[in-house]
């Protein structure tokens, strides 16, 4: 294998996501092709990482993150057909873009990489000035989609998740004694996760979780939800439903996957005693253990149909009570020195 350095110069050109300069894979039989292209390429800001063939090329970018593939079309072990090939069945891989060269310029060549999805097709001999421009035009549009994308993708996110939003406040409004129940729970978790010195995209997290974290309620019947009085052994069993249904919901959506897994376990118990699983200490995920504590919090202090909402001491009583056995020690330390 020829990883003959990793050549990188300083330059103008900007680096990769991440901050690190853009990395180039030059893949060819030859040597000196292989030099002239990663001296240009480094004077220019890239860094660059070379093979001599598609196999070697493989195993480079099994180990590095490679931004483009610079590929000779002619080389013996594997030649750019095959490597490009093998490129387009591994899916980490596929969307890399991949640039292909050769000294033959036949329509038969460029339409095969063109059926390889190839981004460009490089005849040799050609000068440094026209790879470089090349490689800064197909970098830069990939950037510009991949920024285009994610403010699609942040668009649709935060549209998605008003709508849901606005159901979850629908929710609560069937019931007056919840009113603002999710709302309450959210801004608990969110004293709680800042306090412990989570960074922002958990806190963040913890809000979104604890404002839907009773989503799956929407599953559950009138009349028992908006029951007036304690609910008999079978009912509770249809309430027991309400975090499953709640993941159900989320899950299939890839930007609230992990708030859908959060909402499931938020009836966990720290000893294994609760539902819908059973997970116990660790096995219950963390901003799960949180809202446990804001959601029983929210519940002792609140009023309901049978019974007013508690004082704020015998409120935290009941809760230091369940220390270990309904909640997490570390964040009810945490929830006791927020309040």
């Amino acid at each position: 294998m020829d990883l003959d350095g990793l050549s990188q110069a300083s330059s103008t050109r900007g680096p990769a996501p991440g901050g690190r300069a853009p990395l180039v894979l030059v893949v060819d039989d030859s040597r000196a092709i292989r030099d002239f292209m990663k001296n240009h390429l480094a004077s220019a800001g890239y860094a660059v990482v070379s093979a001599g063939n598609g196999k070697e090329a493989l195993a480079v970018m099994s180990e590095r993150r490679v931004d483009m593939v610079i590929s000779d079309i002619h080389m013996p072990v594997m030649d750019g057909k095959a490597f490009r090939a093998k490129l387009l069945e591994i899916p980490e891989f596929a969307p890399i873009p991949f640039v292909a060269m050769s000294t033959d310029d036949s329509l038969e060549n460029a339409r095969s990489m063109r059926e390889l999805r190839a981004a460009a097709f490089l005849t040799k001999p050609f000068k440094a000035d026209q790879m470089i421009i090349l490689v800064e035009s197909i970098l830069d549009y990939r950037d510009l989609l991949e920024r285009t994308l994610q403010e699609m993708e942040g668009l649709e996110k935060r549209m998605l998740l008003s709508s849901i939003m606005s159901l979850a406040h629908a929710l609560d409004a069937r019931d007056h004694y919840t009113s603002s129940h999710s709302e309450n729970v959210a801004h608990t978790a969110v004293k709680i996760v800042s306090h412990m010195g989570h960074d922002a995209a958990l806190v963040e997290m913890a809000n979104t979780a604890g404002r839907l974290h009773d989503i799956g309620k929407v599953g559950i019947p009138d009349n028992v939800l908006q029951k007036p009085g304690r609910l008999t052994v079978e009912e509770f069993e249809v309430i027991k439903t309400h975090p499953g249904i709640g993941a159900m919901i989320l899950k299939p959506i890839p930007s609230l996957a992990e708030v859908a897994d959060i909402i499931h376990c938020h009836h966990e118990h720290f000893d294994g005693s609760g539902y819908p699983r059973g997970l116990a200490g660790g096995d219950i995920p963390f901003l799960a253990r949180v809202l446990a504590l804001a959601d029983v919090f929210d519940a002792l202090t609140s009023d309901r149909p049978y019974r007013s909402g508690m004082d704020l001491e015998k409120a935290l009583g009941i809760m230091k009570d369940g220390r270990g056995s309904h909640f997490c020690p570390q964040c009810l330390d945490a929830f006791l020195d927020t309040v």
